[in-house]
């Protein structure tokens, strides 16, 4: 976990994703798919459950080469990028790559 702060000062952590944080993670998904056009999934087809994300989290914990972060600020969801590696030995250097902000938040990152 690492800490930095807002360009008003507020401090934030960028730190792993955990199991527990499965609804938290949905709900703020659901958020973003909502928010904008500029994402591939669509909130109506976004129907996951809190046990299949939390699976979700844990298999994806497992991958040598895939990684979820999770921006908190005052304990909220404020950011998550997610790196998915491919499994395939010849390709494991490659993956899906996803990074979003709560609309709130964008452009607030500071040092």
């Amino acid at each position: 976990m690492s800490q930095y702060f807002t360009k008003n000062g507020k401090p934030y952590v960028i730190r792993q994703v955990e199991e527990n944080d499965a609804k938290n993670l949905i709900e703020y998904s659901k958020m973003i798919f909502a928010s904008t056009d500029q994402v591939l999934t669509a909130l109506e087809e976004y129907t996951i459950s809190v046990a299949d994300e939390k699976t979700w989290i844990n298999s994806i914990s497992k991958s040598p080469n895939s990684k979820l972060l999770i921006a908190e600020l005052d304990g909220r969801i404020v950011g998550f990028l997610f790196f998915i590696g491919q499994q395939k030995i010849k390709i494991a250097h490659t993956g899906d790559v996803g990074v979003n902000v709560h609309p709130d938040y964008r452009g607030q990152a500071g040092h």
